[in-house]
């Protein structure tokens, strides 16, 4: 049985955009076990994909507030341990920063694949390549969806159909039974706000 760990920590849309890499393993190694490791305010998120087998918390935005405090190396060490608890026999760092990198590294495992170099928008910190056996290199303008995806499949050996294939987000359709407050009819929400100030637009 194959055992696989994603790292992807931050923040929610991203890890949202990964989702899809779980489905793409199953469809094509359906009894492999996968594991995420994420930051602890997404774990509820990650936890909605009824197919990812273990959620690993990870603490950094926390932690670095208080990085020498007795408490929080205490709760460094318990990830460690938790991340080191299995032996993987792939190791997926969709993220590519330094941080995604150092997890990848303490983490027991055979093949460590991440990406080889950044595309538009994207924070990529190419140190996070020394962690790796295997760099996957992806067009400058690759969707942040595909992006993951591709690296996934490369690492597998099953992109000959990732681009044909529609993404599966791996969550359960809602309930028939609407709550009062929704519209009867159809509708939309927009959802808007970051923690980057890099990536707020500033009015003219």
């Amino acid at each position: 049985m194959m055992k696989v760990l994603l790292i992807r920590v931050s923040s929610m849309g991203d890890v949202l955009h990964n989702m899809p890499i779980v489905a793409d393993i199953l469809r094509h190694f359906p009894d492999a076990e996968i594991d995420w490791v994420v930051e602890e305010n997404f774990v509820d998120l990650v936890k909605l994909n009824p197919h990812v087998r273990k959620v690993i918390p990870f603490a950094l935005r926390r932690w670095r507030k208080k990085l020498f405090s007795a408490p929080v190396r205490a709760e460094m060490a318990a990830f460690k341990k938790l991340l080191q608890a299995e032996t993987y026999d792939v190791i997926l760092d969709t993220q590519g920063l330094l941080k995604t990198g150092v997890i990848m590294g303490l983490a027991h495992g055979g093949a460590k694949v991440g990406l080889a170099n950044g595309t538009e928008g994207s924070g990529y910190e190419a140190a996070s390549r020394i962690f790796h056996s295997l760099s996957v290199p992806v067009a400058p303008r690759t969707h942040a969806v595909l992006r993951g995806r591709l690296v996934a499949a490369r690492a597998l050996n099953y992109s000959d159909d990732i681009e044909q294939t529609p993404p599966d987000f791996g969550l359960a359709a809602p309930s028939d039974e609407k709550p009062d407050w929704l519209p009867a009819g159809d509708y939309a929400v927009f959802f808007h706000g970051t923690a980057g100030v890099e990536k707020k637009m500033a009015g003219a």
